[in-house]
């Protein structure tokens, strides 16, 4: 069953998917769509790891808070109007009235449950949504600072904590706070918004990331995938992380067609986009591969990890020309980063310029701390030049810092040189997986 801010959407053509849409319907610009979200709350939709601009919207929850918005105040100064602020859930009901629904007892106490009535903390979440989006270091402190103040102005704020969890997980699968530290914190955060309401669906889906990608509890992981999905059938990121646990189980076949359907529930994410792209890639699927991330840099040109998956595939595909320039984009946009090394010293390597692949190889192993994002892509440089003792190196680095992207060693292809190497079959025991790739499989 749905969280109680799900809109009931049982109306084919209902959504609006954009900003440009939504203006359109409500005959304004964007700019004046943005302040009535927050001073007036203009039921917007968001889910956590999208871009800021993957908004989506109801016609029928529209022309409720079209309606509603000029009703008198209350005593205390709130408008009862949106999403957010009707009282005992009177919007809610209001849309099911206008499309005829039947709502039993229970759908009437989930109804009358709400995320907030604190206009304080309903506004420190978007300014926490829009700085979580932005992917970057200063974005993510910023966004969590802000959920965390929509929690003190709102103790019983579910929402506010799936976001500071979703915050940690970010911080820690990117090592900007180590592992070991962020993702407790992140199921801390979790557990705290199910415990308000154990039908939010986010909640649920940080708590299987947290699981998927850190504690490597794929049991636990699976469970809490599945649940998310069936709160919110259409979670484009349930589906996605769902997509992330099949490939890691070496369900390919299932992992794709989840992987496309996160992409066709929320075709704007730049995000989901890029991780449909890698595994496309992955498979050796490199045109529609390339296909997928050029959508991904439509939406958001300076989003690192589109540019970093196109060198990878270029360089898959041979166009090494191609993927070293990407490298260049991506070194602009993160000018301290290691990864914006390493992932050269990577793609040298693929294209056979062993010297220069080592020369940056053995710069960064001098650094003094080196990202998750690093340690991966260096692996992988090690790999493809036969350098399997360094290879395991940086893996039992990984390994130690429980870094997230390690549970898809057996799905990239930039691996097959050391999985005959009895050190391979080692480390998926001790993450609790099998080897599902024979040792001599070209991919």
């Amino acid at each position: 069953m749905d969280s109680p801010d799900t809109p009931l959407e049982p109306v084919l053509g209902d959504r609006l998917d954009s900003w440009k849409e939504i203006a359109a319907y409500l005959k304004r610009d964007v700019r004046t769509l943005h302040r009535w979200e927050i001073e007036e709350s203009l039921p917007i939709h968001r889910h956590p790891h999208k871009k800021r601009d993957s908004v989506y919207a109801y016609r029928t929850e529209l022309d409720v808070w079209r309606k509603e918005r000029h009703r008198p105040l209350d005593r205390r100064g709130v408008h009862f109007v949106g999403h957010w602020n009707v009282a005992l859930g009177e919007l809610a009901r209001q849309i099911a009235e206008s499309l005829r629904l039947r709502l039993t007892p229970e759908d009437e106490k989930r109804l009358a449950k709400r995320s907030t009535q604190n206009r304080e903390a309903y506004q420190l979440l978007l300014k926490a949504q829009y700085h979580l989006n932005k992917w970057t270091p200063e974005g993510l402190r910023q966004g969590m600072a802000y959920a965390r103040q929509a929690i003190e102005a709102d103790p019983e704020y579910a929402e506010a904590y799936a976001w500071v969890s979703a915050a940690y997980s970010y911080h820690g699968q990117l090592g900007i706070v180590p592992p070991a530290e962020a993702f407790p914190k992140a199921k801390a955060a979790a557990q705290k918004a199910l415990e308000i309401d154990d039908s939010l669906a986010e909640a649920h889906y940080v708590l299987g990331f947290v699981r998927l990608f850190y504690e490597w509890d794929w049991s636990g992981a699976e469970q809490a995938c599945k649940r998310a999905i069936e709160l919110k059938p259409n979670f484009a990121w349930g589906h996605a992380l769902w997509s992330d646990w099949l490939i890691v189980m070496g369900r390919q076949e299932e992992a794709m067609s989840e992987g496309h359907l996160a992409v066709e529930l929320d075709p704007l994410s730049a995000n989901l986009n890029v991780f449909l792209g890698l595994k496309l890639c992955w498979r050796g699927d490199y045109d529609r591969a390339l296909e997928q991330l050029q959508k991904a840099l439509e939406f958001d040109p300076n989003f690192g990890d589109t540019h970093a998956t196109l060198a990878l595939t270029y360089a898959r595909k041979g166009t090494y020309e191609e993927s070293l320039a990407e490298c260049e984009k991506l070194a602009s946009l993160y000018h301290s980063s290691p990864y914006s090394r390493a992932l050269p010293s990577l793609i040298l390597a693929m294209a056979g310029k062993t010297d220069e692949a080592k020369e940056i190889l053995s710069d960064l192993k001098r650094h003094p701390k080196l990202d998750p994002l690093s340690l991966i892509s260096l692996a992988e440089t090690c790999s493809v030049l036969g350098e399997k003792t360094e290879a395991f190196e940086f893996l039992e680095a990984a390994y130690r810092e429980r870094v997230g992207l390690l549970i898809f060693l057996d799905a990239d292809p930039n691996f097959k040189n050391i999985r005959s190497d009895p050190r391979y079959a080692d480390l998926l025991r001790r993450m609790g997986l099998p080897q599902l790739r024979s040792p001599t499989c070209p991919s």
